[in-house]
């Protein structure tokens, strides 16, 4: 029974690990396609992948030291950092030293429109919190008034 455990642990573990591993593709291929100079770009496995919390993607990244090096104007290859957005099986978005080199419109929106309901609900929920402190001040002052 414990080895039936471990196997399904490692398979869980591998289909997590292999959708990883093609979203990490994506975004080394799209770093890759936008260098100035594609065949000398060294991309290293990334330093962080975080899900997204208003999509069902992940942020890739390469922070300086992660050893991401892409050639400058002048030759020299310069330690660079990337943050790579993928969702729905594409890079959504992609930026390059801090300057944003591919972005899909429809994502950022996505998220925008998240954004907002999950605004919304909360205005919602603190003017339901608001009324019922209205309601329970206005219970206590009745009770004073009575005594």
């Amino acid at each position: 029974m414990r080895v039936l455990g471990l196997v399904v642990a490692a398979l869980v573990l591998g289909a997590c690990a292999s959708k990883d591993r093609a979203e990490i593709d994506l975004c080394r291929s799209a770093i890759v396609e936008r260098a100035k100079n594609p065949s000398s770009a060294v991309v290293p496995e990334p330093g962080s992948i975080e899900d997204l919390r208003y999509l069902s993607g992940k942020l890739i990244g390469w922070e300086l030291g992660d050893g991401l090096l892409l050639m400058n104007n002048m030759g020299a290859r310069l330690d660079t950092s990337a943050q790579c957005v993928v969702e729905g099986g594409r890079v959504a978005m992609l930026l390059l030293d801090g300057e944003i080199v591919l972005n899909d419109e429809r994502v950022r929106l996505s998220v925008v429109r998240q954004l907002e309901e999950d605004i919304k609900q909360a205005e919602n929920k603190m003017d339901e919190s608001l009324d019922e402190m209205v309601r329970l001040i206005d219970e206590s002052e009745a009770e004073a008034g009575k005594r």
